[in-house]
Order: C-alpha cells, then structure tokens, then sequence
C-alpha cells in the first residue's frame, strides 16, 4: 500500500483510486508509515526539521510548515525537543519523533508496525491520544501488533494472514495472547 513492494495479485483501491497507479508523491500524501524501528526513518539533525521534511516534500507554504510542525510538536509532546538531534533522544522520545511526522501529514491512512512498542506507560498513553484524534478525524488506521492488549483497546477488526492470504477476520475479543 505504501509503495515499498510491487505487487504481485491483486488491486489495493484508496478513495477511489487504485494505489498502483499513483505516482510516488501522491502515495506518500495518502499513506503514512510508522516502522518497527523509528530510529531507520530519521535522518534530519533537528527534530523539527525532521517533522517539516515531508511537508516540504508535498510542497506546502512556508507559514503552513511552521504551523503544522509547532502544532505536531505540542500534540506529540515534543516541544521542549524541538531543536535536539532525534537520535539524541530515548527510544520512546525518537518514536514519537516518527508519529509527529505523521501528524504534520496528516494522511487518510496509516500504516504502523508495532505501534506499541518502546513505549513505557508514559509515552503509551501520549501515543494513543495521539491515535485517537486520528481516528476522530477519520483516518483509516492497519497495524502488525503482536501486542494483544493494545489490539483490543483501538481496533475493531483483526485480519490474521498467514502466508499471504486471509485466514480470518475477528473482533478483538476473540484474539488471545
């Protein structure tokens, strides 16, 4: 869906658009991706720098950078970071770095691998304030999550695969660790 690997079957559709058909650029202001290891996805010196990269990329105004990236900093806690190199920070610090690019983006879909992990209590809790205003603003969330509590607490729906290929689709409930 994100674009990192071609198809092989099949047609993955976003607001009525077929995915594989959409130029990189267009792709990226539709989906967002949150790695397993956050630390793989930050290369700016600066946090905020790093939030304002994709915006960049999608070619927003300059006062829109600004704006989204403070407000990105505040929803994520992140503020008093602003100008500390993300790598300096601790695992649950550099992750949200990564969710606060999100944010700024804003995208209609998010696609996060393990999205629980390398949180303590603390920055669990700022994570999913941050997950539930996506889902109050409509944006469709997938995630890989080996973390059953968490699954039940945000998701409906869990699809379990198994070699490519849907073997069910249950409520939360019916998941067990």
């Amino acid at each position: 869906m994100a674009g990192l690997l071609t198809p092989t079957a099949g047609t993955v559709m976003l607001q009525q658009q077929a995915m594989k058909n959409l130029k990189n650029r267009q792709r990226a202001a539709k989906v967002g991706v949150l790695f397993q290891e956050a630390e793989n996805q930050l290369f700016h010196s600066t946090v905020a720098d790093e939030i304002a990269f994709g915006l960049k990329l999608q070619k927003c105004p300059a006062d829109e950078i600004t704006q989204r990236t403070h407000a990105a900093l505040q929803c994520c806690q992140l503020a008093d970071t602003a100008n500390s190199h993300p790598l300096d920070l601790h695992s649950a610090q550099r992750r949200m770095v990564a969710v606060a690019c999100l944010e700024a983006l804003s995208p209609p879909l998010l696609l996060l691998d393990e999205p629980s992990r390398d949180f303590d209590e603390n920055w669990l809790s700022v994570f999913e304030s941050w997950l539930e205003k996506c889902r109050q603003r409509g944006t469709s969330v997938v995630a890989i999550s080996h973390d059953a509590a968490f699954t039940r607490r945000h998701f409906s729906r869990v699809v379990r695969l198994e070699d490519g290929v849907i073997r069910n689709v249950n409520p939360p409930d019916d998941i067990h660790p």
